[in-house]
């Protein structure tokens, strides 16, 4: 079992726990994976439950002691905190120098993240976020750390066109704070974050959810820190064969949501996009002589 399974382990069998587990199973999600490091005797007390129920939540886990349970989040604390100096990359057994051998390897393992990701992927968070995307009463604002800012504007763009009320945050930290002082309970925030975990982002997640409606994380299989105060995380996929990690899985991830959104309010949406052309033919094509004459020229691609 991978380290990274513990925690989709635990949401996906989260309805076959009993009352005390499922106690056990929140306190171990809302610090993860640092609450679980903790004595089974401070961990049953935080959940309010007994030591006997907090061991056979972790054997229903498929761990037979504490112990067992508490290496692998070890193992997860410490991945989280890796670079490509410390990353020891999955395909290092295969030739760089043989390009079709190493392609065909680098695409197999790409197809396993998406594949993995999709499979671990919690419907009912899914479901939440994509409510919040669909909710026009509220504002979207968007945020990507340093490795994952490209993947935050893939989003903004597509949603900017397809509901009103979509803001993206870029990174100076003027506007964080400018943010954080206009944050209220019609707001959401969609916030992106990967290994090495930006304590800047932590931060604003931090203070962002005593402020908002809503704080959307996504973020890789090891959970940012800010997982902690979210209150939907979407956890994908990203070790890779490279010593980069790979943020295919994720953007596959990202894309589905854009197209889920669609499909659920075409509609809508179809109605939005029409608009818009219509807007970019009179700017760009229609309009009497007198506006074509001191139209700005569009430049060629």
């Amino acid at each position: 079992m991978d380290i990274h399974d513990i925690y989709n382990l635990i949401t996906a069998q989260f309805d076959t726990f009993s009352p005390a587990e499922k106690r056990v199973a929140r306190m171990l999600l809302a610090d993860y994976p640092m609450s679980g490091l903790n004595p089974i005797s401070v961990v049953a007390r935080e959940a309010s439950v007994s030591g006997p129920t907090v061991l056979r939540f972790i054997n229903k886990l498929g761990y037979r002691r504490y112990a067992e349970f508490q290496e692998k989040l070890k193992t997860d604390l410490d991945q989280r905190m890796k670079g490509p100096l410390l990353v020891d990359p999955a395909g290092k057994d295969v030739d760089p120098e043989d390009a079709a051998t190493y392609l065909s390897h680098f695409s197999r393992e790409l197809q396993r993240n998406i594949d993995e990701t999709f499979r671990s992927l919690p419907l009912d968070e899914v479901e939440a976020v994509l409510e919040l995307f669909m909710d026009t009463k509220k504002h979207i604002h968007i945020m990507g750390g340093q490795f994952t800012e490209n993947l935050a504007r893939h989003l903004y763009f597509h949603l900017r066109k397809m509901r009103p009320g979509v803001s993206m945050i870029f990174g100076q930290s003027v506007s964080r704070i400018d943010l954080l002082l206009d944050l209220g309970r019609k707001d959401v925030l969609v916030v992106f974050d990967v290994r090495r975990y930006q304590l800047d982002v932590l931060e604003l997640v931090t203070r962002a959810a005593a402020q908002a409606d809503r704080v959307v994380l996504i973020t890789d299989e090891w959970l940012s820190p800010g997982a902690k105060a979210a209150d939907h995380v979407l956890s994908c996929k990203v070790s890779s064969p490279s010593r980069w990690d790979s943020l295919v899985a994720m953007s596959a991830v990202v894309e589905a949501l854009i197209s889920e959104f669609m499909d659920r309010r075409w509609p809508d949406v179809q109605q939005r996009l029409s608009r818009i052309e219509e807007i970019r033919d009179e700017l760009f094509s229609g309009g009497d002589e007198e506006h074509r004459k001191h139209r700005i020229p569009r430049h060629r691609q």
